[in-house]
C-alpha cells in the first residue's frame, strides 16, 4: 500500500462523533506499537486511554491492567471497551539491541491462556467488553539490520518462524473474539498486498520492521477510534427519536384506526356496530 493509498483512506472514512455523551471509554493495551499510536492521537474528542509499555509482553501488561482498570473506571464512572494488542514481545525475545522469534513450543498456548485470563478479568466489571486486535506481521530480520546486525541474513529462518507463529496467534484471536461475540480488527490485512497471489506485504511500511510507520499508525488509530465510535456511544431515547406529531394528523391517524377496528368487529359479527 502506497502513502497515497493510506491517506485516500483516512479521507473516505473521516471520523464523525455522535453528539451525545460516550456511554463507554475505549482503552487500548499494547506494547511500543501503541506508543506509536499515540504519538498520532490528536483527536481529543474520541473517548480514548492508552495503556502501553514498551518492551511489555502479556504477562507484563495484564499486570498492568489489573492495577489501573478498576481506577480508570472509578476516575471517569463509566465502563470501558478494552482493544487488546499485545503478542510481539511474546513472540519474539531481545538479544540485546536485536531480537530473534521466542522458540518455545508453548509460546502459543501460553499467550492465549493469558488472553483468556484477561477476557475473564475485564468481563468483571459491569459493562465492560474486551477486545483482541489482530497481530500484525514483522521482521526478524529487518530490524536488526536496522538496529546494526552484522548478518541479518542469518535471521530469514526466524522470519519464516515468526510468520507460522503469527498466524497462529491471529487464528486464536479471532476464535476468541467470535466467543465474545465481537468482530476482529485485523491489522495484519493493511500490510498485505493483495495483488499478488501468495502472502506478500508490505513491509516498508513497518519503518524499523517492526513498528509502523507515521501514516500506517494513523490508519491503525482511525480503525480503533472508527470502532470505539461503534461501541461506546448509546444515545439516549431523546437523542435517537426527537419527532415533533402535528395534533390533527394524530387525529386523523386515531380516526382510521377506529374505524379499522370497526370494520373488522362488523365482519366478524355480520351487523353493523355503529
Amino acid at each position: 500500500r502506497s502513502e497515497k493509498d493510506l491517506l485516500r483512506y483516512l479521507d473516505k472514512n473521516p471520523l464523525v462523533i455522535p453528539d451525545c455523551q460516550s456511554s463507554a471509554v475505549g482503552l487500548l493495551v499494547s506494547d511500543s506499537k501503541g506508543n506509536r499510536l499515540r504519538a498520532v492521537h490528536t483527536e481529543t474528542n474520541v473517548p480514548l486511554k492508552f495503556l502501553c509499555v514498551s518492551g511489555g509482553n502479556t504477562e507484563r501488561l495484564l499486570k498492568e491492567l489489573k492495577h489501573h482498570l478498576p481506577k480508570f473506571i472509578k476516575d471517569i464512572g463509566k465502563p470501558f471497551v478494552v482493544y487488546w494488542w499485545t503478542g510481539t514481545c511474546d513472540l519474539t525475545v531481545k538479544q540485546g539491541r536485536f531480537i530473534d522469534c521466542n522458540l518455545s513450543r508453548s509460546v502459543i498456548t501460553d499467550t492465549v491462556k493469558l488472553y483468556i485470563e484477561a477476557s475473564a478479568f475485564v468481563q468483571q466489571f459491569q459493562g465492560c467488553k474486551i477486545k483482541f486486535i489482530g497481530q500484525p506481521i514483522y521482521l526478524v530480520s529487518l530490524y536488526n539490520d536496522i538496529c546494526g546486525h552484522m548478518l541479518p541474513t542469518d535471521f530469514l529462518d526466524s522470519d519464516r518462524i515468526l510468520e507460522q507463529q503469527v498466524d497462529k496467534l491471529n487464528r486464536e484471536i479471532e476464535h476468541l473474539n467470535g466467543n465474545l461475540g465481537v468482530t476482529t480488527l485485523k491489522f495484519n490485512a493493511d500490510l498485505r498486498d493483495c495483488r499478488h497471489k501468495g502472502k506478500n506485504y508490505f513491509f516498508e511500511l513497518l519503518y524499523d520492521g517492526l513498528h509502523p510507520d507515521k501514516l500506517l499508525s494513523q490508519k491503525w488509530l482511525r480503525r480503533i477510534q472508527l470502532d470505539i465510535i461503534k461501541e461506546c456511544y448509546q444515545p439516549k431515547l431523546d437523542d435517537i427519536l426527537d419527532i415533533q406529531v402535528d395534533p390533527i394528523e394524530l387525529s386523523e391517524f386515531e380516526q382510521r384506526e377506529d374505524d379499522f377496528a370497526r370494520r373488522q368487529r362488523r365482519n366478524a359479527t355480520g351487523k353493523c356496530t355503529d
